[in-house]
């Protein structure tokens, strides 16, 4: 009895190492072929942010973010997420600093999933459409647009 109460026990850490050996391995397709090109990916991590607030970043634009994911024995990144930039948007973020200052903490952070609402950015699901080349891109560098974001 006790065996099967600790298999259940331990299921869940094993269904979460699965999700992100499955985002790990994505990313590591990404920066390494381009059969990803054109198609719908899911994927799971932390999200990051850019270290200063630009000038042309302004609500109703889109800003690119990074999502850090956790694989069996590193740590790997997806670059080049798309999302809206802006306060109570959808699928975006906004920095709640005062206009006309560049740096800010995590903690300024507000971070919107598809409906809108304000979630924690510790640990997220990302989906989108993965494309390479494109405006301000390399042939061989990708982006993820059409985005959605929903807390894990």
């Amino acid at each position: 009895m006790k065996r099967i109460i600790y298999a259940f026990a331990v299921l869940p850490f094993f269904f979460t190492l699965g999700c992100a050996n499955e985002s790990a391995r994505v990313a590591k397709q990404l920066a390494t072929s381009q059969e990803l090109n054109g198609k719908q990916i899911d994927v799971s991590g932390k999200a990051e942010f850019p270290l200063v607030v630009f000038e042309n970043t302004s609500a109703g634009n889109k800003s690119a973010i990074t999502l850090v994911v956790s694989g069996a024995a590193e740590h790997s990144r997806i670059a080049n997420i798309n999302v809206n930039y802006g306060k109570d948007t959808k699928n975006g973020y906004y920095v709640n600093v005062p206009e006309g200052t560049e740096d800010f903490k995590d903690s300024d952070v507000v971070l919107y999933d598809k409906d809108g609402k304000e979630i924690a950015h510790g640990h997220v699901t990302i989906k989108g459409t993965v494309s390479y080349g494109g405006e301000g891109l390399r042939p061989n560098e990708y982006s993820i647009n059409e985005v959605t974001i929903e807390a894990k």
